[in-house]
């Protein structure tokens, strides 16, 4: 059960699933990238993925770095808030590693996950510029709603910072993520704030996020995104693991390499895409945020052109009318003018306009 913080987190997974391979130390190399299979490094065995001499990915020493299970959830929506009852069967018990190839211009791993069923699985690793590596895992004939679940080391003092809009966190390393587009919530885990919020479905928790985004950047220089749309948790609560488990039988990632963070963003942008440059006339003065109609709207205008205030925007959320609910007083969100909150819209645009102000 996911409410967010209305109720104790699940502990940190700490099974061990082992790996199990045949295959003596092995590197294959293409381009910038190598992968390095130790079967004997002090630790234990483990798999390093190298873009030159720097390590962006790495699996934890003995333990497999791919699991799976079949999984089912029940799923609601209130108010843009979700509430998820998930149950599934264990994850896989092993790994084993039976071949790593080099197939035209990607070196391809592959193996089988055996637990309840054994399941054959492929990862497929690409140069795609000397800055991004494409990390492709794949399930062959797997179950009925099948969940990936993909390992690797992090260092006990990383910091995560990223997965989109987070509105609590700058660090994330220590919590547990859902990426799934919702309503952030009211309290965001303030006790008793969001145990009250949450009797009508609305407390959130201190991850929940309208715009978050399965992607990071941490401390050491070491990024990752997915380009999956299904949904993804991040578990950073381990001090030496991360944890990605997706709703799919197909994960699709990609490792960016550089240093300092900034060329990661450049790199990782270069594959979203990129904000326009901001129009001139948001630096003429302040966006004023506010509610309560068009005489509300004019007396706040006139207020603030008596003392010479300077003004760039009215930012006005309520322009689609308001209704009262058990939560309090929210939007309709139809995208419709609501013509009683807001007459005289058309002159009220013009007015502003005849100021250089814009209407959000």
């Amino acid at each position: 059960y996911i409410p967010g913080l209305s109720i104790a987190p699940p502990s940190v997974q700490t099974f061990f699933m082992p790996i199990q391979s045949n295959l003596n130390a092995t590197t294959l190399t293409t381009g910038v990238l190598s992968v390095e299979w130790n079967p004997n490094s002090p630790e234990g065995a483990r798999l390093t993925i190298r873009v030159g001499q720097d390590i962006i990915w790495e699996s934890v020493p003995k333990e497999a770095f791919l699991c799976t299970t079949q999984g089912h959830s029940n799923v609601k929506e209130t108010r843009g808030f979700f509430t998820i009852r998930d149950s599934r069967l264990p994850f896989t018990e092993e790994q084993t590693l039976e071949e790593i190839q080099l197939i035209e211009d990607a070196i391809v791993l592959t193996g089988t996950l055996n637990g309840r069923t054994s399941v054959p699985w492929k990862v497929s690793l690409k140069v795609l510029d000397p800055e991004q590596i494409l990390f492709t895992a794949t399930l062959e004939n797997p179950a009925k709603e099948p969940r990936l679940l993909l390992r690797y080391s992090c260092q006990p003092d990383e910091r995560f910072f990223g997965f989109g809009e987070q509105f609590t966190h700058l660090d994330l390393k220590g919590r547990r993520l859902d990426i799934l587009s919702q309503e952030p919530g009211i309290g965001r885990g303030i006790q008793p704030l969001t145990w009250l919020m949450n009797r009508f479905g609305a407390g959130g928790d201190d991850t929940r996020s309208n715009a978050p985004v399965p992607h990071y950047i941490t401390s050491a220089c070491r990024s990752l995104c997915l380009e999956n749309h299904e949904l993804s948790r991040f578990d950073l609560r381990a001090e030496e693991q991360v944890e990605i488990e997706l709703w799919s039988d197909t994960l699709v990632a990609r490792l960016f390499h550089g240093d300092p963070p900034e060329s990661l963003i450049q790199s990782y942008t270069r594959f979203c895409g990129r904000m326009p440059p901001l129009p001139a006339w948001l630096q003429n003065g302040a966006i004023i945020g506010m509610q309560g109609g068009t005489a509300a709207v004019r007396k706040r205008l006139r207020r603030l052109e008596d003392v010479g205030a300077p003004i760039s925007a009215f930012w006005l959320q309520d322009w689609i009318g308001v209704r009262k609910t058990s939560a309090g007083s929210q939007l309709w969100w139809n995208w419709e003018l609501d013509p009683r909150q807001y007459p005289q819209w058309t002159s009220l645009c013009s007015d502003l306009a005849d100021r250089n102000i814009q209407i959000l």
